[in-house]
């Protein structure tokens, strides 16, 4: 008969719960999913970042994909995408908290913003549907330059550039994930910084950088599991 201080009782209590569990598989399946989402609905939407409105219509009249699809595929990226950033933000944080905290929480306010981003691209998509006009032309001009996307503008930059570039910092002084892939995450920040003011293509600008983003949070979302793992083998060893 095994007494209430016996090993292997404690063993059984110390398991860990199916929620912690299921939740580790979720971030990291967040960690890699969004960035094919990302990079399909990029590449066949033509170039999102144009000079004026005239060039943004007839680049969505040209769509590859219909409109609802590729909006679809990239407002399930988005979507998936803040918990994958959370997972990077527990993966970094016993050794690098301070990076770790202020990435994840620019990431978080980055990520908001693209809801903006999400209904210029709708009414992008509804304007080429009823055809190109100047009142449409002008209306998508000041709508893409007012106060209020501006500030989104500001801010997603801030967040979404500036966010992942320091969690993939605090991953590498962690030494969560190899050093070339924090190098990856840092780098497919960097080239948006040069791309969106240059008003270079978006269709192959943001594949790169989600391509680059994709290859450092591989790694990343690997550490998570394994740590799903040692989690469940610790209390055996105890």
């Amino acid at each position: 008969m095994q007494s209430a201080g016996n090993p292997s009782h404690l063993g059984s209590d110390l398991r860990v719960p199916v929620f912690l569990k299921v939740q580790r598989i979720f971030f990291a399946i967040c960690m890699v999913l969004p960035f094919p989402l990302l990079i399909v609905g990029f590449v066949t939407a033509g170039n999102l970042n144009p000079a004026n409105g005239n060039i943004a219509i007839a680049n969505v009249a040209s769509m590859s994909l219909p409109p609802f699809l590729d909006l679809a595929l990239v407002t399930i990226g988005l979507f998936l995408l803040p918990f994958g950033f959370l997972g990077m933000v527990s993966l970094a944080m016993s050794r690098s908290p301070w990076l770790a905290s202020i990435g994840g929480v620019l990431s978080l306010i980055g990520m908001m913003t693209t809801i903006a981003f999400a209904a210029q691209s709708d009414m992008t998509y509804d304007m080429a549907q009823l055809g190109s006009s100047p009142q449409f032309i002008a209306l998508w001009n000041r709508f893409n330059s007012d106060t209020f996307m501006t500030a989104c503008l500001i801010l997603f930059i801030i967040g979404f550039v500036g966010g992942p570039l320091l969690l993939g910092i605090a991953l590498g002084r962690a030494r969560a994930i190899p050093l070339w892939a924090a190098a990856a995450i840092v780098l497919s920040r960097l080239l948006p910084i040069i791309a969106f003011p240059a008003h270079l293509n978006s269709s192959i600008t943001d594949p790169v950088s989600y391509g680059l983003f994709l290859l450092g949070s591989i790694p990343a979302a690997f550490a998570m599991l394994k740590l799903r793992k040692e989690e469940e083998s610790a209390p055996k060893n105890r």
